[in-house]
């Protein structure tokens, strides 16, 4: 999979932020020098408003908000339970879709505010930068040749 302790520490502050935690360092970037990541700001980022009513809005959020938040909880989990198996072509669906999931979400929750208030730290940018990085391998070494072959008329066996 992805021997990234970086990526795998951000996955974990993900997984904590659905499930309600506070913001907070990652080890590898230092106790000191490392920005909080997660908690409920970056949450609301996460899922962001589906439109420019709030009635339309809280009625979606009420809806569909846990929904959306346990199906990503549950692919970061599930993505970090197997953390160092290899996903390269031909591996399980399951675990790309999980991979993709998480790996999306994750550059979700370090996305600057659209309100420009907070600047991005070096640590979230730099972690942002390797979840694109293994979404761009994941995506060549896996979905390129599934569509590749769908386009060129050829079924597994």
């Amino acid at each position: 999979m992805i021997p990234d302790r970086l990526v795998h520490e951000g996955l974990q502050v993900l997984a904590e932020m659905l499930q309600g935690f506070q913001a907070r360092r990652l080890p590898s970037g230092g106790v000191f020098a490392s920005p909080k990541l997660g908690g409920p700001e970056a949450l609301a980022t996460l899922f962001p408003p589906v439109s420019a009513d709030p009635q339309i809005v809280a009625d979606f959020r009420a809806r569909h908000e846990a929904g959306m938040r346990g199906e990503v909880y549950a692919a970061v989990m599930r993505t970090l339970e197997r953390w160092g198996h290899e996903c390269g072509p031909g591996c399980d669906q399951t675990h790309f879709d999980d991979l993709f999931v998480s790996l999306t979400n994750l550059r979700f929750m370090l996305r600057p505010r659209k309100d420009g208030a907070a600047r991005v730290h070096d640590l979230a940018e730099q972690l942002a930068m390797r979840a694109t990085h293994y979404l761009d391998a994941l995506t060549e070494t896996w979905f390129q040749p599934l569509i590749r072959a769908k386009l060129n008329g050829e079924t597994s066996q």
